[in-house]
């Protein structure tokens, strides 16, 4: 099953290809670092920070239209406060995986797609 809805996203950068490619470079350029503030905030119990990166991780999804993105952000969303740092790190070892499934299938997307 695919991770992102390539129609969707075309529809929503309006046709614009250029867009489309600019898009998923800035994803795999900040996905990782993401992720990275999302463990440090963790470890460092600064939830505030942990549940704004999420969030922002969600959104990300919501972009690319990757409901599973959407449903592993959310969770660490909705738990950054209530969660210890274990919980929460389990949830962040579900959403690393799954957001590196998407960014090699946007790169996927993007190879074959030429004109991005």
């Amino acid at each position: 099953m695919a991770c992102f809805d390539s129609e969707k996203l075309v529809h929503l950068c309006e046709g614009n290809h250029e867009l489309v490619g600019s898009l998923i470079n800035l994803y795999t350029e900040q996905w990782p670092v993401m992720v990275a503030e999302l463990r440090l905030a963790n470890q460092e119990s600064r939830q505030k920070d942990l549940v704004r990166t999420a969030h922002t991780l969600k959104g990300t999804g919501k972009n690319f239209f990757s409901p599973q993105v959407i449903d592993a952000a959310y969770d660490i969303e909705k738990n950054g406060y209530e969660c210890d740092e274990e919980s929460i790190g389990k949830k962040i070892d579900v959403l690393e995986p799954l957001l590196k499934q998407l960014e090699e299938e946007l790169l996927a997307y993007k190879s074959k797609s030429g004109n991005l």
